[in-house]
């Protein structure tokens, strides 16, 4: 401002602007507020007076009033009149302003106390990891700071990361909000965990937050695994056990059928199995039958179907396998036999059963084999007989 400039200008003048303006001089003496600094302060300029020093040394200024409290911002211009230097303060109403930003922080708080009380872990992620929670922190054995170094898909085994994409795809691109899923992901010392994992979409202007609610699982697996392995294998020997044969003998008898295959099997039992266990006691009985099932496991092909059908029984089923190759199968395990020794008991001997499906019921081919397996023991054991 120039000198011609008077105080009577600057009334007129900063009676304009629709925001509070006020000049003090040099010794911090009010000299001028315009009508709206007047209106919202509702006080005198003798009263003003009292406030300009904290006026001139806060970047913030609050009045109060029935209504509640109104902030301010601060900016300030130095100008000389005559050659006396003067400040225009302007204020600038930020209410509106700090209460979002008081509520933005109340909702951050409460979103934090309650996420910080849940049993599940918490995280909040775009393409890196904005927030978790102390329970995932604790489950995966890192630090708040590690994990909010990572990108969220790198902490899931690599076999999942293509899910996990697909997932977040189908939650950008449609109408769906959350989606749930099983996965394995790593902790800290590598060592690999299931979890169950709820993500869901929170739209924030024109991107996408993800937030996953992640609950550990792993016991709940083992267990569903430890039933699995009572459900269908033999506690001994580690082989399918009769219900789980009963079930995939059904399988391969319907596919067989449909599609016009090939189906053998081999029932067998060790001979004199009886005095094996009179002579050496049930342990070394069980010895060998653990024994047994070892060795034939390492014989046959990865999609013949190995089972304890009770006892010292067995069968194998050999699926796309003609009568044929059954019986050098058969073969191959009696050569084995024969140079195996058996922990005390020295040298084992089996009756095999050998048959192939035809054109007939499930009980007619089962009743063949068990017909073969008694015939292989009448005419002398350590033999294997056709039907």
């Amino acid at each position: 401002m120039t000198n011609c400039f008077s105080i009577e200008d600057l009334k007129k003048f900063i009676d304009i602007y629709i925001y509070p303006v006020i000049v003090v001089d040099k010794k911090s003496s009010l000299i001028l507020a315009n009508k709206v600094f007047k209106r919202i302060e509702k006080s005198d300029e003798i009263l003003l007076k009292d406030k300009i020093l904290n006026i001139l040394t806060s970047k913030e200024y609050i009045i109060s009033n029935k209504k509640g409290k109104s902030f301010f911002s601060l900016k300030f211009s130095n100008f000389t009149i005559s050659e006396e230097e003067y400040t225009i303060i302007s204020f600038f109403d930020i209410t509106a302003k700090k209460k979002l930003l008081s509520s933005i922080i109340e909702k951050q708080n409460l979103f934090n106390s309650l996420t910080e009380q849940l049993p599940e872990g918490i995280v909040l992620f775009n393409e890196n990891i904005i927030y978790t929670n102390n329970t995932f922190v604790q489950l995966l054995g890192y630090t708040q700071k590690e994990l909010h170094q990572k990108v969220f898909l790198d902490i899931f085994e690599s076999s999942e990361v293509e899910l996990l994409k697909e997932i977040l795809e189908q939650l950008s691109q449609s109408r769906k909000t959350k989606i749930e899923t099983s996965l394995k992901l790593f902790k800290k010392n590598k060592t690999l965990i299931w979890v169950r994992i709820v993500i869901k979409r929170i739209k924030q202007n024109d991107n996408n937050l993800f937030l996953a609610v992640v609950t550990d699982i792993s016991k709940e697996i083992k267990h569903l695994n430890e039933l699995s392995q009572l459900a269908n294998y033999d506690k001994l020997t580690g082989i399918y056990n009769r219900r789980k044969l009963d079930e995939l003998l059904n399988t391969e008898y319907k596919i067989t059928k449909r599609y016009d295959r090939s189906l053998s099997a081999l029932f067998f039992d060790i001979d004199h199995f009886k005095k094996v266990n009179d002579t050496y006691g049930h342990d070394i009985g069980d010895i060998v039958l653990s024994n047994l099932a070892e060795l034939i496991s390492s014989q046959i092909r990865e999609t013949d179907i190995f089972a304890r059908w009770g006892g010292e029984e067995f069968i194998i089923l050999l699926p796309e396998t003609t009568v044929e190759k059954a019986i050098l199968i058969a073969n191959e395990i009696m050569i084995s036999l024969s140079t195996y020794h058996f922990p005390e008991v020295g040298k084992i001997t089996l009756s095999i059963g050998i048959s192939s499906l035809k054109k007939e019921r499930l009980q007619t081919f089962t009743k063949r084999l068990d017909n073969a397996l008694y015939k292989a023991k009448e005419e002398g054991r350590n033999r294997y007989i056709v039907f």
